[in-house]
C-alpha cells in the first residue's frame, strides 16, 4: 500500500509541475505592448534544412527572464513544433531576446514556422507574460 501512495504522490507532483504554466494565468499583450516590452526580439531563423525539406510547424516557447536584467535565462519549447530542427531554431533564437528590466519573469511565445511562396513566418502574436 505504501508503494502505491508513493507512486500516486510522484504522479501528482509531476502533474502539478507539467500544469504550472497553464495554471499561471499569464496576461495577453497587444502587438504594441509586446513591442514596448521587448527591447530586442528578432525572429528565430527558419533553418534552410527545414525549408528544403518543407518542414513547418507551430508551438509555444516559454522564456524565463532574469527580472533584474531583462535577459532570457532559459528558453524551452512547452509545445513542440513536431520538428527537432524547428524546436532547436526557436529556442536558440529566443535566447537572444531582451526585455525591459524589472517588468516580467516569464514570457510565452507562440511560434509558427510556415512556408508560403517566397515568404515564411516565425513569431506569432500575441505573446503572454507573467509579471
Amino acid at each position: 500500500m505504501n508503494a502505491r501512495l508513493s507512486k500516486l504522490s510522484l504522479f501528482l507532483t509531476a502533474l502539478s509541475v507539467a500544469a504550472e504554466p497553464i495554471l499561471a494565468k499569464p496576461v495577453e499583450l497587444t502587438n504594441k505592448e509586446s513591442d514596448e516590452l521587448a527591447l530586442f526580439a528578432p525572429d528565430p531563423t527558419y533553418p534552410m534544412e527545414a525549408r528544403e525539406k518543407g518542414q513547418s510547424g507551430a508551438g509555444i516557447a516559454i522564456l524565463t527572464i532574469d527580472p533584474a536584467t531583462g535577459h532570457v535565462i532559459k528558453a524551452e519549447m512547452r509545445v513542440s513544433t513536431r520538428s527537432k530542427i524547428l524546436d532547436q531554431a526557436a529556442v536558440e533564437g529566443l535566447r537572444q531576446w531582451r526585455f525591459k528590466p524589472r517588468v516580467v519573469s516569464k514570457v510565452w511565445v507562440p511560434i509558427k514556422f510556415f512556408l508560403s511562396g517566397n515568404s515564411h513566418g516565425v513569431v506569432e502574436y500575441p505573446i503572454w507574460v507573467d509579471k
